[in-house]
């Protein structure tokens, strides 16, 4: 039996929930502001009618920029580490000679480092609980003692 079904991709199934996610938020954010604009103007006039169009408009773009660009928010946690720890130290240290720029970008490269060796130990610990949890599954030989 064959079928033509293809499975995707975590990421990207990860990806379209993320922004499925965000287009509701957007939608229940834009369905609050027009419910208060009713309640504050019962019957408007074409004037605040348009008025109110602008307010809801620029409120939606300041809400869309707090959630930052999506790129920002899809990008690999490390990658997003290494972006904003250079532009923190970019801000915090604009004028430096050749010398500590070259020092500065090895540090940088050195936490990146660190950094990657703790995502790493995060992500192995849950599958090591899942391996010992496989090896005391019913039927295996260990068996597991609870004391009294």
């Amino acid at each position: 039996m064959s079928s033509s079904y293809q499975a995707k991709p975590f990421a990207e199934t990860a990806r379209e929930q993320a922004e499925e996610l965000r287009r509701r938020e957007a939608e229940r954010y834009e369905t609050l502001l027009r419910e208060r604009f009713k309640q504050r103007y019962p019957n408007p006039n074409p004037e605040e009618k348009r008025k109110i169009e602008a307010r809801v408009q620029t409120l939606m773009e300041r809400h869309g920029a707090t959630f930052g660009p999506r790129d920002a928010i899809e990008m690999p946690p490390l990658q997003r580490f290494e972006e904003q720890l250079r532009a923190r130290l970019g801000a915090r240290y604009p004028d430096l000679s050749p010398d500590q720029f070259k020092k500065l970008q090895e540090r940088i490269v050195q936490a990146v480092e660190r950094q990657k060796g703790r995502l790493g130990e995060t992500r192995s610990r849950p599958l090591d609980a899942a391996r010992s949890a496989f090896d005391r599954a019913p039927g295996s030989q260990e068996r597991e003692f609870y004391e009294r």
